[in-house]
Parts: C-alpha cells; sequence; structure tokens
C-alpha cells in the first residue's frame, strides 16, 4: 500500500467533520493547512469558501494532492521543521489552529495531552469539545504563524519527553509546580506514603 493511499484510508476514521462543523465561517480567508497529505482538508476547506495554501514535506502526497486539482488552493514543499522555504509572501491568514491540534498523526494528541494535563484546557467526553478548548487556549498566544509553530512544537516535544501518556516523568518536568497532573499526583503519591 502507498502513503498517499494508506493516508487516504486513515482520514476516514478522524473527527473531521465535528472539526469543521467548529471552525469559524472561512468564505474570502486565506488558511494555512500544515501537512496537508493528500489534500483531503484543504478540499473541505477551500468547498468552504477558503484560499487554502497546503504544506507538506512528502511529495508523494503532495503530487496525490496536485493530481486532484482542488480550486483556490496552492500546494507548497516544505519541511516545517526548518521553515525557511515556506512562503506566505505577507499574505494574511486566519488563524484556525486546526492542524495544530488534530493533525494527521499521532502527535497531535500528544499537544492535547499536556494542554489537558496543564491544566490550560478540560478534557470533555467528546474530543471535538476538547479540540474547541484547546482552539480558544491557542488564541492567547500571538497571532503569528511562526509563534503558533514553535508553541506546537514544544508541547510535542515535550509530551514525547517528559509528559508521556504512560509513565510521565513529573519528577523532572520544568513545569510540575503549576501543573495540575503533576499536583495531583503528587497528591495521590502523598496519600500513598500515608
Amino acid at each position: 500500500m502507498s502513503l498517499s493511499s494508506d493516508y487516504r484510508r486513515q482520514n476516514g476514521w478522524r473527527a473531521w467533520p465535528s472539526i469543521f462543523d467548529a471552525l469559524p465561517p472561512l468564505r474570502g480567508q486565506t488558511v494555512l493547512d500544515l501537512g496537508c497529505g493528500v489534500g483531503d482538508q484543504a478540499a473541505e476547506l477551500a468547498a468552504r469558501g477558503a484560499r487554502v495554501i497546503g504544506v507538506d514535506m512528502n511529495e508523494e502526497l503532495l503530487r496525490e494532492a496536485e493530481s486532484r486539482c482542488f480550486p483556490n488552493t496552492e500546494l507548497q514543499r516544505c519541511d516545517l521543521r526548518s521553515s525557511t522555504d515556506l512562503d506566505l509572501s505577507g499574505r494574511p491568514l486566519v488563524q484556525l489552529h486546526g492542524r495544530v491540534l488534530p493533525g494527521s498523526s499521532g502527535r497531535p494528541h500528544i499537544v492535547g495531552r499536556v494542554l489537558v494535563r496543564l491544566g490550560l484546557v478540560r478534557e470533555e467526553r467528546s474530543y471535538s469539545k476538547t479540540y474547541a478548548a484547546s482552539r480558544q487556549a491557542a488564541k492567547a498566544l500571538p497571532a503569528k504563524p511562526s509563534v503558533l509553530q514553535e508553541a506546537h512544537l514544544l508541547l510535542q516535544q515535550h509530551g514525547q519527553t517528559l509528559c508521556k501518556r504512560n509513565a510521565p516523568r513529573c519528577e523532572g518536568c520544568p513545569l510540575a509546580h503549576g501543573c495540575a497532573y503533576a499536583q495531583r499526583e503528587r497528591g495521590r503519591a502523598q496519600g500513598a506514603a500515608s
């Protein structure tokens, strides 16, 4: 199975309809779709009236997206780990934070987990409600793509190294003093020791 067909297969079990329903009106806005893959989300954003700049580092996925000829969509190859290749030419972008949290791999869930544990976002039963709360929390950041990208990468790295799903390393975490999860775990450990 090719990467692009695997990517499209995975798209079917993601919660995109509820995520798109939570977005503000997009008509006439320019949206940056980071990690656009084969372009499924870019197509939906364009169908909602947005002008979409889709960015991905994988040539196979971009070729698939380009072959689909989406209207009002520009595709760029760029490795976001060094965003010097990204050409936005001073275009204003609507800040959806959409690709910061739901994303196309397991990594965005890492970011959501860190936000929940830090107490910045309340975990809801519904992923779309947790996502909407995460989007709201992101509004506290300056509305600059570079700031949002840096925040995402820092939260992702934190989730992969210290704030792991299983066996988080709270004792070595520089954020533990203000982290709701670490404080709760510390209280449980102290209660068990008494």
